[in-house]
């Protein structure tokens, strides 16, 4: 990892960073959320570096820091991350599974969910949000945008459940101050409607905080209060 400072975001994808040389480069940020809380300029970053020569941009924002806990955005790494949880019993899921297939096709709508445990006689789907906003306490929100597709996933989830599966949302918390975990209703108030419902249809919400090591590597974490 390379450290720098946050200068500016732009055009949703480009984060303009600022290295010790005092060089700006450019940084490929593949977060598509706004990352409220997750842009001050001035900021301490993480970025990593590609050796590879198609890439338009070589580097990649990974981590913001924000309250001194570093933030990770990186949100393709987040499923990387939330599987290796898994696999390591890190994170336990309400049901013992036996398979893990990723990318698999689900729902009435042929969408692919994260993750499909699989067990003796069960599935359980398992979609996984990357949360990095909170309602600048000790309470981690999502969404930090109206979130269309989030929606279309819980009712995909619940599809399944109305067949006989078991389903969840894992809500990656990447907050490191954050004790308990809510929806950010004045955000997208029908997104925290329709999960509240779902909860009630038997869908679990798991708010997991990942937390870091100081070389930035995931080292576990904890199940965090759901406070809808």
């Amino acid at each position: 990892m390379i450290e720098g400072v946050f200068v500016k975001r732009y055009k949703r994808f480009f984060v303009d960073v600022e290295l010790s040389s005092g060089e700006i480069v450019t940084a490929h940020c593949v977060n598509t959320g706004r990352m409220t809380q997750c842009s001050t300029p001035g900021a301490k970053v993480f970025i990593s570096k590609s050796d590879n020569p198609k890439r338009k941009l070589k580097y990649t924002l990974e981590f913001i820091v924000v309250n001194n806990y570093p933030v990770m955005v990186n949100t393709i790494r987040t499923n990387r991350i939330v599987e290796d949880l898994l696999l390591s019993k890190k994170i336990i899921p309400p049901f013992k599974f036996e398979n893990i297939r990723r990318e698999v096709v689900y729902g009435q709508n042929r969408s692919k969910v994260d993750f499909l445990l699989e067990g003796e006689g069960y599935k359980y789907f398992l979609e996984v949000k990357n949360v990095t906003m909170t309602d600048n306490m000790t309470k981690a929100i999502f969404p930090d945008a109206v979130t269309k597709r989030g929606s279309k996933h819980i009712l995909e989830l619940l599809y399944e459940i109305e067949k006989g599966a078991k389903a969840g949302i894992l809500f990656a918390i990447e907050r490191g101050e954050c004790e308990s975990f809510g929806v950010a209703d004045m955000v997208d108030p029908e997104y925290g409607k329709l999960l509240r419902e779902a909860k009630d249809k038997g869908l679990d919400i798991i708010p997991f905080k990942i937390e870091y090591d100081l070389n930035l590597n995931h080292i576990g974490g904890k199940v965090l209060t759901v406070d809808l």
